[in-house]
């Protein structure tokens, strides 16, 4: 019923039977009218048409409910009495068009985004149908169970990671902040956990990106751009930009990532962060900057980011990379990915029953 309800563009008709001398109350054996009938007419029954005047209009701020009372003294006014059998029997019967040839639908494909960010470029690399699911349909997440053992208790990553950046858009202890923030979020963090996060916050004085960041011109922190790429527009926000001498820009991204087993972070961020650091890198350039360096604060890591370097020669050489990639989603091609794993596949919505792999390639360990 829901469904069919929010269908309608300009016209609803809805019908039902109903004592209306005793309107039925709610419940699992009432029919649907005795709750669409009140919430229709804004909770007032008094509302409701009479024998004498069958058909009453309740206006509302974007539309007029026309509520018609059909019932035997009301033929006539509101039902024609020529609907009524056994009168309609006679009356003649249209005659059938006559069939048309069949024809093939034409081939319809996907909607294709109307502006893109690097995540969804990102996501989409990684699987066009996992971002047709969720990017385009909104498709929730599905949730693991893992019967093996009990629920983590640990704070989400992308929570920690969250809470890690709004601390760092202020200078400061951040031991002392990291209560309030939390509360901001509407989470309660154990000591553990507030250590850890106030730990990762102040991680960054130490490395070399907080001093050119002192030293800068200008700063601004979350900072967000729009780019044009090819019909579309490129969107985002980088956790800060400086500004220095002679047209450079600095690009500085926190990442919480835990790189106990990474050897090579330069290859790293090239793998996972590819396409931000381009998207960001093309922003930048576009925006004027004669100079960019697209710089990556590990905070697990300080003293070791990752900077790539970027000349305003650069710019047309991005953004036909970039063009290359949103190709797909701008034609409305969603591929299932061909490198299936549980990191990508496990939260997919579409894992279970919609995707072409089996459980045994979504559920596998990721294979280099």
């Amino acid at each position: 019923m829901y469904v069919a309800m929010t269908r309608a563009k300009e016209r609803l008709i809805l019908s039902g039977g109903v004592e209306v001398a005793k309107w039925p109350t709610e419940g699992p054996q009432s029919p649907p009218l005795a709750w669409l009938g009140p919430a229709l007419l804004g909770g007032d029954l008094t509302r409701l048409p009479s024998v004498e005047e069958p058909v009453a209009d309740v206006v509302w701020d974007t539309a007029t409910v026309r509520c018609s009372l059909n019932a035997p003294m009301t033929v006539g006014a509101v039902l024609r009495t020529e609907s009524l059998s056994p009168a309609a029997a006679g009356l003649a019967a249209a005659p059938a068009p006559a069939p048309e040839p069949p024809q093939a639908a034409p081939e319809e494909r996907p909607p294709a985004p109307r502006t893109l960010s690097y995540s969804s470029l990102a996501a989409w690399k990684q699987c066009g149908y996992r971002f047709y699911l969720q990017r385009i349909l909104r498709l929730p997440e599905e949730q693991p169970v893992d019967w093996t053992r009990e629920a983590s208790a640990a704070l989400d990553p992308r929570v920690r990671g969250s809470l890690v950046h709004a601390l760092l858009e202020e200078e400061g202890p951040a031991a002392d902040r990291v209560a309030a923030v939390a509360t901001g979020f509407g989470i309660e963090l154990s000591a553990d956990e507030a250590a850890d996060v106030a730990r990762l916050t102040d991680a960054f004085a130490q490395s070399p990106l907080a001093a050119r960041l002192a030293r800068g011109r200008r700063v601004e922190r979350e900072h967000g751009f729009a780019v044009p790429l090819a019909g579309t527009v490129l969107t985002g926000v980088v956790d800060v930009l400086v500004h220095e001498r002679g047209g450079a820009q600095l690009v500085i991204d926190y990442k919480t990532d835990g790189l106990d087993d990474v050897a090579d972070v330069a290859a790293y961020v090239e793998q996972r962060y590819g396409v931000q650091l381009r998207v960001y890198a093309l922003a930048a350039l576009r925006a004027g900057a004669q100079r960019v360096e697209v710089a990556y604060a590990f905070l697990e890591r300080p003293k070791e980011p990752v900077g790539t370097r970027f000349e305003a020669a650069d710019a047309d050489r991005i953004e036909r990379e970039l063009i290359e990639l949103a190709a797909g989603p701008l034609a409305g091609e969603y591929p299932v990915s061909d490198r299936p794993h549980r990191e990508l596949c496990l939260t997919c919505p579409g894992r279970r029953a919609l995707c072409s792999w089996g459980e045994e390639m979504t559920l596998r360990e990721l294979v280099e």
